[in-house]
């Protein structure tokens, strides 16, 4: 069976990589608050802001790369669905991050 096109790719990867900041903060949690702490408390806060800023910039660049790859390369009966299910979902967690980290930096 063919394998789709690399442009296609890079738009499920991007929907993809949403679930790595959700993996991130489980395993900060458990290490903070697991009945016996791998991790001191005053480092759960340091982390989640290091999971925050890296999760708003990968949202932002593999969202927008695949977004312009689809743009630039598919047809639009092809690009314009990729679009609606894989990178404005991606583009959106990227703002919810964003968001997220100015307000822990209390910048908001």
């Amino acid at each position: 069976m063919r394998r789709p096109p690399w442009h296609i790719r890079w738009a499920v990867l991007a929907l993809a990589f949403q679930t790595v900041p959700w993996i991130g903060f489980q395993c900060v949690a458990r290490a903070v608050h697991a009945g016996t702490p791998v991790v001191p408390i005053e480092a759960e806060r340091p982390l989640t802001l290091a999971l925050l800023a890296v999760s708003a910039i990968g949202s932002w660049m593999f969202g927008g790369l695949a977004a312009h790859l689809l743009l630039r390369r598919a047809r639009l009966r092809v690009a314009l669905p990729m679009l609606l299910l894989c990178c404005v979902p991606t583009l959106l967690c990227a703002a919810l991050y964003a968001h997220a980290l100015l307000v822990f930096l209390t910048l908001v």
